[in-house]
């Protein structure tokens, strides 16, 4: 098990804490930081990809990410989910397609929103995904999204 994160201090933390074999890696904002192609059968992200408010940057890690999968590797990943892009407390959200970049702050000030499963399932399989499956949820003892959608899908097998 591998991570990266953009924290210096984080990655730091987890190369000196750690005790298993892994490689921890500092990401650039852009990509995964992680420098083998083909290499993961399974990468995971979790409560990250919708505290980015630049869709050009999402969707450079997206593609990153199939880079780092092996062929036939499973990515799995949720963001938020709502009809609307304002959330309980009337802070703004973006679409997924919007690079908001002068969005005020991110993690939790200005996530984004996925409104429409047939417009993220089309955007990963443009970046190259497949066997996408979908499923929306009602979030819990969140005021930011009223549900997460939750994504599983492939690197194509050669």
């Amino acid at each position: 098990m591998d991570g990266c994160d953009l924290s210096e201090a984080n990655v730091n933390y987890c190369r000196a804490n750690f005790n298993f074999p892994s490689q921890f890696y500092k990401a650039n904002g852009q990509d995964t930081g992680v420098p083998f192609s083909n290499y993961y059968d399974f990468v995971m992200t979790t409560i990250s990809l919708q505290h980015i408010p630049v869709y050009d940057i999402r969707r450079s890690i997206l593609e990153d990410i199939l880079r780092v999968l092996k062929p036939g590797g499973r990515f799995s990943f949720q963001m938020g989910y709502g009809p609307d892009l304002l959330d309980s407390l009337g802070r703004p959200r973006s679409g997924y397609f919007e690079n908001s970049f002068g969005a005020n702050s991110t993690n939790g000030n200005h996530d984004v929103r996925v409104t429409s499963v047939a417009e993220l399932e089309n955007d990963l399989y443009e970046i190259g995904f497949t066997g996408i499956r979908a499923q929306v949820r009602d979030s819990f003892s969140d005021l930011g999204h009223p549900q997460w959608i939750y994504i599983h899908c492939l690197k194509p097998s050669m």
